[in-house]
Order: C-alpha cells, then sequence, then structure tokens
C-alpha cells in the first residue's frame, strides 16, 4: 500500500510540474507577443504624428502600419485565450493591457482626421503601451519561473521598456521640429547620455564593455525625466488651454 500511495503522489507530483511548465510556457509566449504589440504601437505612434507634424501628404502610410498592428493584436488575443475566465491570476495580468485594444479605434479616427495635437498622441499611445511593458515584468512572479528564467525575462521586459523609451524620444524629436530647443531634448545632461550610448554603440562584439555604470545610470535617468517633466508640461498646458491656441505641431 505505502508503495502504491508514494507511487501516485509521483504521478501527481509529475502531472502537476508538468502543467506548470505548460502554463509558464504559455505565459512566456504572451509576453513575447506582448512585445511585439509594444513595438508596432511604438511605431504607429512614429507614423501617427508624422502624419499630423505634415510630413507625410498621404494617409497610406498609417493605414498599413495599422493594419501590421491590428494582425499582432490578434495574435496576442490568440494566445492570451488560452487562459480562461476562471485563471484569476492572469485576468489581472492583462485585464489593462485588453481593456486599451478597445480605445485605439477612436484616437485612430481623431489622427485620421487631424483632430488631435501631436501631445495627445504622445500620451494616448503611452497609455496603451504602458500596460503590455507590465505584462513583460510581470509574467515570470505569475508563472512561478526559476530563477534563470526569471532574470531572461527580466531582461526582456527591460529591453522593451528601452526600446519604448527610444520611441518616445523619436516622437518628441519629431513634434520638436521646428520649434525651439528646451532641456527636454538638448542640454549637458542629455549630452553626456548621448556620449554614454554611443560608447555603447561603438563597442566591438567580443570585446569588454567598459562604461561608467554609475555615470551612465545618472545620466540616462536625467535624460529620461526631463522628457517626461515635458511630456506632463505639455499636457498641462493643453489641459490649461481649453479653447485657447493649441495646434497639432504645438509642443513646448
Amino acid at each position: 500500500m505505502a508503495t502504491l500511495v508514494f507511487a501516485a503522489w509521483g504521478v501527481a507530483s509529475t502531472g502537476q510540474r508538468a502543467r506548470a511548465a505548460d502554463r509558464l510556457q504559455a505565459l512566456v509566449a504572451v509576453s513575447a507577443v506582448s512585445g511585439e504589440v509594444v513595438d508596432e504601437l511604438s511605431r504607429e505612434r512614429l507614423v501617427a504624428a508624422q502624419f499630423l507634424a505634415g510630413s507625410s501628404a498621404s494617409v497610406d502610410p498609417l493605414l498599413a502600419q495599422v493594419a501590421r498592428t491590428d494582425r499582432v493584436v490578434a495574435d496576442y488575443r490568440l494566445r492570451r485565450g488560452r487562459f480562461g475566465a476562471g485563471d484569476v491570476e492572469t485576468g489581472w495580468l492583462f485585464a489593462a493591457f485588453d481593456g486599451q485594444f478597445g480605445q485605439l479605434s477612436a484616437l485612430r479616427d481623431q489622427v485620421r482626421g487631424r483632430s488631435v495635437s501631436l501631445t495627445t498622441v504622445l500620451v494616448r499611445y503611452w497609455v496603451a503601451v504602458s500596460p503590455g511593458l507590465a505584462v513583460r515584468e510581470a509574467v515570470g512572479q505569475v508563472g512561478g519561473a526559476d530563477a534563470q528564467i526569471a532574470e531572461q525575462l527580466r531582461v526582456a521586459a527591460a529591453l522593451s521598456r528601452a526600446a519604448e523609451y527610444a520611441g518616445v524620444h523619436q516622437t518628441a524629436v519629431l513634434a520638436g521640429s521646428g520649434v525651439v530647443l528646451t532641456q527636454a531634448l538638448t542640454g549637458p545632461g542629455v549630452l553626456t547620455a548621448q556620449r554614454f550610448d554611443d560608447e555603447v554603440s561603438r563597442a566591438r562584439v567580443g570585446s569588454r564593455l567598459r562604461v561608467d555604470a554609475a555615470g551612465w545610470v545618472r545620466a540616462t535617468g536625467e535624460r529620461r525625466d526631463r522628457l517626461q517633466r515635458s511630456v506632463d508640461t505639455a499636457v498641462a498646458e493643453a489641459a490649461g488651454g481649453e479653447g485657447g491656441d493649441c495646434r497639432a505641431g504645438d509642443v513646448p
């Protein structure tokens, strides 16, 4: 009887581990496609900003990018659909990101009609992207990944966040084209961060990367904070200037 009990326990334990591994694999797949959605939304934001800024007279590039975004969103929904309503933990994880897709149609209509400011585009797409980044960052905890896999997931999430930061920076620079530069886009702190970026980009494959890590963190953090303050200021000014002279190309 003892042999049967231990055998049954072993089978159950093996089955539980297999189910946990399958669940983690499915979560990793959702995390990966979430990163793809974030990337496509970032590209869509840039194309929308180019259209609003008048650098593209045709709406066709925007429509093409919207179609690419929607294809990746459909893939996300397919993979996310593997987790039923009874899985409360994943339901909480995906809920905010799921809710953003229903808001895109109205934003896209406003962009096509040129009835929205560049600042609003930047902010609204950030709101759509942010929950996707949160999914990337939380999958390891929700899925019960071991230390090595969890670290890899954290690195992947950090890369997605860095890519999103670069996308915001691209759009901010585009929005600032033709206006007086402020310290959101230039200045000693930003130039220091750019110097660090250049050192990393020029490093040869296989060589040891020698960068002042603390200095890099300070400089890139200052650049990020300046950009964030610029966006916040723009939003506050737009909100406080109802009925004022706010146009699609206006930025601080």
